[in-house]
């Protein structure tokens, strides 16, 4: 049983036949957790810790609300990863065990949290931290959100790229806010990276709540031009009530039509209400579709195509990322070997750092942790496999910009 699960959760889950598994140090899966008004009485339950510090909810992808509570329903996304469901919680907990608490009471109503506090989270000393208001969020934005820490920015990771971050952040500050820095071309993993440390750098200067939104949650279901158009109209609505709020806008190439209506609504949202945002499009592609569809999207949108991470980035990035986890590499062996493994990988350099972060959970299993330059080819390969399985699922690549 993992030791960061107080006394309390530990025998509540040992009570209701819970088993608990720890498969790397960011990850639990909590096994048949009994559950009420569902189509099944339980189920399984994947909590993980992301690089950036925060934490995500996955339950059985076939768990079916039966209920009528429209907020638990709301919680069920179309996030579907190998069976796995996500699950939507706001505001965001502050860490896993405040997580599993909010899930187990507020979403599957299990029976294990029945007695347990719910003013804190469970194994805190302190009192939570506070997090912003998100009862007066729009629907779009309580199913898309999430409301980003800036004391949470994931600095090896935001280490491969400190140019383009460096250019995101002057963009906005050079406009005030009335334009809309838009990366181009870059791949989603790499969005996320950059957007996320953007964005909490700009946050930390301004005191601004910044809300991150999975621009692909907004557009699932949507069948037509025009339902892409009417989902965009109704984010950038309920995007004006958050007064001072800056909105991370991932993968928006997704939530846009390439009409003169999508086009008309960035120029209005930015230009006319103030709306603050920084985005990315993967597909650059659709830029030019939406340039000819409205004469002033060139002068409202404020390109930034990301360079690849020098070799000098990559080397700094890892070795940085060995250090915060305290992971012994004898005399560099095992990152050079990282290195050179994925030496001929062309697409994205960066992909050493992934590489680094699946070492890096391996040794976690580990007394003394420790890597070794042998780990690196049973680990590439298996990373190599997951990544050709996404991209596949994904149907391809992500662009044709060159300096992708």
């Amino acid at each position: 049983m993992t030791p960061e699960l107080n006394s309390s959760m530990v025998s509540a889950l040992a009570a209701n036949g819970v088993t608990v598994d720890e498969p790397n140090a960011n990850a639990w899966v909590l096994k048949a957790v009994p559950v009420t008004c569902f189509n099944k009485p339980k189920t399984n339950l994947l909590l993980i810790r992301g690089p950036d510090g925060t934490s995500a909810a996955f339950v059985d992808e076939d768990l079916k609300y039966t209920g009528s509570d429209p907020a638990i329903s709301s919680a069920f996304t179309p996030d579907v990863r190998r069976d796995w469901r996500r699950l939507l919680v706001l505001p965001p907990p502050p860490d896993r065990n405040a997580l599993l608490q909010r899930v187990l009471r507020d979403i599957l109503q299990s029976p294990v949290i029945t007695g347990l506090p719910e003013s804190r989270p469970i194994g805190a000393d302190t009192p939570p931290a506070t997090a912003p208001d998100a009862s007066r969020l729009g629907p779009s934005l309580r199913m898309a959100a999430r409301i980003l820490d800036p004391a949470g920015m994931p600095a090896q990771a935001a280490a491969l790229y400190p140019d383009t971050i460096a250019r995101v952040v002057g963009a906005w500050r050079g406009a005030a806010g009335r334009r809309l820095p838009l990366l181009c071309g870059a791949h989603p993993r790499r969005q996320a990276v950059i957007l996320d440390a953007a964005a909490r750098q700009i946050a930390a200067e301004s005191t601004a709540t910044v809300l991150d939104i999975c621009c692909p949650v907004l557009a699932a279901g949507c069948a037509s031009p025009a339902q892409l158009d009417a989902s965009l109209n109704q984010f950038l609505v309920e995007a004006r009530e958050p007064a001072g709020a800056l909105f991370v806008l991932r993968e928006l190439d997704c939530l846009l039509s390439a009409s003169h209506t999508a086009a008309a609504l960035l120029v209005d949202a930015v230009c006319t209400r103030g709306v603050q945002i920084i985005g990315g499009v993967s597909n650059s592609r659709i830029l030019g579709r939406l340039d000819a569809a409205h004469p002033d999207i060139r002068a409202t949108l404020d390109i930034i195509r990301v360079r690849p991470p020098s070799e000098q980035e990559v080397t700094r990035a890892v070795a940085g990322l060995f250090a915060a986890a305290g992971v012994a590499d004898s005399g560099g062996l095992t990152q050079r070997a990282v290195r050179r493994t994925l030496s001929q990988d062309h697409a994205d350099p960066a992909n050493a750092f992934d590489l680094a972060c699946a070492l890096v959970s391996e040794a976690a299993h580990r007394e003394p942790r420790a890597v070794f330059p042998d780990d690196v080819a049973s680990v590439a390969g298996l990373w190599q496999e997951l990544t050709a399985t996404e991209k596949n699922e994904k149907g391809g690549g992500y662009g044709t910009d060159s300096e992708t």
